[in-house]
């Protein structure tokens, strides 16, 4: 059911000095788990004047990013059978925007084989064994196969730009948060051919490889026209069918597939560390037919036909794994030697482009130092107008604490208010006595009899009018002084705002005298004679209260 090629498999050998970007564009995102490949372009026929006129109207291809690339086996569906195209790369490329993605698969630098746009309608279902299956721009479907975590890798990258990752081994597909969609047929999944790691050049287990591939190529027909010379052939397929259960391979056998695959691993080295590949292709087991496929008699004659031709490259392969190891070293030598070239082109690439990141960073790191240079000299200018402001602090402060020791002194003054009132009522009920004590000698000046209470009573009221007369004296005096400072701290209030204001107006005068409406200026011619206006704006307003306000306040 699944067509091999011939050696496919080992044909995915990148020449030298490729870079992989060139399939899709001249600049590549790399990343660290990613080959940097360089690819020179060949010459162009020179055109005439006339194309290169119409060439320069005509608009410029849009330049491609690489995402992410890998190395797969991938098997193409033709006529419901899976071909296999032998080890392809499979990457993500983007335009340089970073607005559209596309998957593709490419055998060379010049040979592209398919084609998908990444969207929410493009579905890419993961299977067992590193296998996954997709469909391409023309509904063509695709079947691959990833190496180790490769798989897991690549279906993130995928699911990060919009596509639908379908998991076929889960009960609940993993989608990617976008318009659902319809969800495709899940794709048959070939399965590998294991082979060992020995090494054997015994002609008779040769023998015995052919002998059992041989009678796998019998032709077998139907129970109708069967003849007695394939009889036993029926009978050991009716009873492998009857038991069921997985056979064992014979200890034989396996031992002879180890060697197989140790002399081919010989011959075939991985090209590079990004591009390490398994050396045999994943061939396909047969699966059950799809529904739309014709019965399975009808390819019943054609398979002993293929049979015959794999059995034939088989031979021939066996042929070149018998020869003599010193063919497979230099083969292997000559690969491992191709790949350490790859590999000195590449380093060389990153090195040049670490270069110019260098440069371009030395280029920013002058202008930073430029930079710092303007923030030194602002600092040392902002520096003198914070001493300056400091010194108004000060000040500030001094006339703070004049302010209040004035308004300790006024709330002594109330406080003494409040006491001659209260004296004030003290008088007043004295007065009431007084005038209750004559009326009461009024009235009783026939009693008065006794000079000492009279007397008494004279002295009491001659000592109650002096301390009348005191308290009236005190609270005018205290009435007067409340009205003196009053009137001092209204005038220098008055002088403070006076000189603030003529400060702020000189100042205002001077700045606008150095500049003009119709021209424009730069930070620093601005900021120059602003800073010179304020400085003696400052100072001047220093020395005027000092002078103006603090000194008459002192005398």
């Amino acid at each position: 059911m699944f067509e091999y090629g011939d050696s496919e498999d080992y044909n995915f050998t990148p020449t030298d000095a490729s870079k992989l970007a060139s399939l899709f564009g001249t600049s590549a995102l790399q990343s660290p788990n990613e080959t940097d490949l360089t690819y020179t372009p060949p010459k162009q026929p020179v055109t005439d004047q006339k194309d290169v006129q119409n060439d320069a109207k005509s608009p410029k291809p849009q330049s491609t990013k690489v995402l992410i690339v890998k190395v797969v086996g991938l098997w193409k569906l033709e006529e419901q059978t899976y071909k296999s195209l032998g080890k392809h790369g499979l990457g993500v490329i983007c335009s340089a925007d970073l607005k559209s993605q596309e998957l593709i698969a490419y055998k060379s630098k010049d040979a592209v084989v398919l084609r998908a746009k990444i969207n929410d309608k493009f579905i890419f279902t993961l299977q067992k064994d590193g296998f996954s299956s997709f469909n391409d721009n023309t509904a063509r479907s695709w079947l691959v196969k990833f190496e180790a975590n490769d798989q897991l890798e690549f279906s993130k990258k995928l699911q990060s730009y919009g596509a639908k990752v379908v998991d076929s081994n889960k009960e609940s597909a993993v989608i990617s948060p976008n318009t659902p969609g319809d969800k495709p047929d899940l794709l048959p999944k070939p399965q590998n051919l294991g082979v060992g790691d020995q090494e054997s050049d015994s002609s008779e287990k040769r023998a015995n490889i052919l002998n059992r591939i041989t009678k796998l190529g019998q032709q077998t027909v139907l129970r109708s026209v069967s003849t007695a010379s394939d009889a036993s052939d029926h009978e050991e397929t009716a009873k492998s069918r009857k038991h069921r259960k997985p056979k064992k391979t014979p200890l034989e056998k396996h031992k002879i597939k180890e060697e197989l695959q140790a002399q081919q691993d010989d011959k075939r080295a991985p090209l590079t560390t990004e591009l390490a590949v398994n050396n045999l292709v994943q061939i396909p087991a047969n699966y059950p037919l799809m529904v739309h496929q014709p019965d399975m008699s009808n390819y019943l004659l054609t398979q002993n036909m293929e049979l015959k031709q794999i059995l034939s490259t088989i031979n021939t392969k066996l042929d070149i794994i018998g020869g003599p190891k010193e063919e497979r070293d230099n083969n292997a030598l000559v690969s491992k030697v191709k790949a350490l070239e790859l590999k000195s082109d590449n380093l060389q690439a990153t090195a040049d482009f670490y270069k110019q990141k260098y440069e371009e960073l030395e280029i920013k790191y002058l202008e930073l130092i430029k930079k710092d240079n303007k923030i030194d000299d602002n600092k040392d200018s902002i520096a003198d107008l914070e001493g300056q402001i400091s010194a108004l602090n000060i000040q500030l402060s001094v006339a703070n604490e004049g302010l209040n020791e004035l308004q300790k002194q006024s709330d002594e003054y109330e406080r003494s208010l409040i006491k001659l009132k209260e004296y004030e009522s003290t008088i007043e009920q004295q007065k009431s006595k007084i005038a209750e004590l004559e009326e009461f000698r009024d009235q009783n000046k026939d009693l008065i009899g006794n000079k000492e209470a009279i007397n008494s009573l004279n002295n009491m009221v001659s000592d109650l009018n002096q301390r009348l007369k005191f308290y009236e004296d005190e609270l005018s005096k205290s009435v007067l002084e409340k009205q003196q400072f009053n009137l001092k701290q209204e005038h220098v209030v008055y002088n403070v705002s006076n000189l603030i204001k003529m400060a702020m107006n000189n100042m205002y005068q001077g700045i606008l005298a150095n500049f003009n409406e119709d021209v424009s200026y730069s930070y620093y011619e601005i900021k120059n004679p602003v800073a010179e206006h304020m400085k003696g704006a400052t100072l001047k307003l220093i020395e005027d209260i000092s002078s103006k306000v603090f000194d008459k306040k002192s005398q």
